[in-house]
Parts: C-alpha cells; sequence; structure tokens
C-alpha cells in the first residue's frame, strides 16, 4: 500500500514592518514578485520534505486534508495561526512537526504561509 503526504502552497504573503520593539505586524500584504515566488517554492520544499504521515494514522487507515496558516517568526519559528482539518490526529502531528521546524534563512522571516497537506492512503 502506498502512502501519498503532499503539500500545497495556497499563497505566499508577506508580513509588514515591525509595529513596536521587535514585535512584527503579521499583518499580510500579497505579493507576485519572481523573488517571492522562488522563496515560496523553497519554503515548500524544506516543508514539504519535514512533514511526514504520521505512522500511527497510517497504520490505521486514517487519511485526510489538514489546512493550515502559520508565520515565519524573526527568529525562524513557526507559530500556527489557523488550522482546520476533518481528522485531530493529523492535525496534531502536523502542528507537533510544524513547530518543531526553524527556518533560519532571512528571506523565510517574517511571512505568513497558507498550506494544505493531504494525507492518502493509495
Amino acid at each position: 500500500m502506498k502512502t501519498i503526504a503532499t503539500l500545497i502552497m495556497a499563497a505566499l504573503l508577506t508580513a509588514g514592518t515591525s509595529a513596536t520593539a521587535g514585535e512584527p505586524d503579521k499583518t499580510t500584504a500579497t505579493s507576485s514578485s519572481v523573488s517571492q515566488t522562488f522563496i515560496a517554492n523553497r519554503i515548500n520544499e524544506i516543508i514539504s520534505s519535514q512533514i511526514t504521515y504520521p505512522i500511527d494514522a497510517k497504520l490505521s487507515g486514517q487519511q485526510g486534508k489538514v489546512f493550515v496558516s502559520f508565520f515565519i517568526n524573526y527568529n525562524g519559528e513557526v507559530e500556527v495561526l489557523e488550522m482546520n482539518a476533518g481528522n485531530e490526529d493529523l492535525k496534531k502531528a502536523v502542528t507537533e512537526q510544524l513547530t518543531a521546524l526553524v527556518l533560519a534563512n532571512p528571506e523565510f522571516q517574517g511571512r505568513v504561509i497558507n498550506a494544505c497537506f493531504d494525507f492518502t492512503l493509495k
């Protein structure tokens, strides 16, 4: 039985300027430049290589999509802003895996990412 865990980048948004002493303003604006697309693709590659199908969910035949919006702060840490999923086990696994990531590249920091993780057994 083959398994597929894919990541679909819904959008890449850039965060605004800092509002107060080192705290980023999490308001966002859409960006369409080539460099922004390159950065989005790079983030996609990194995250899709790090988020894996949870073994327990796979063994028990659980499937589903997890929609998540997260912020990469200025320390490179991932902060989950919003998450929707029909399966709580998949939701928990994605949360744990995302928040364990550190994306140290300064070009990634200060960005809000919307993504969909699709966990499908085939």
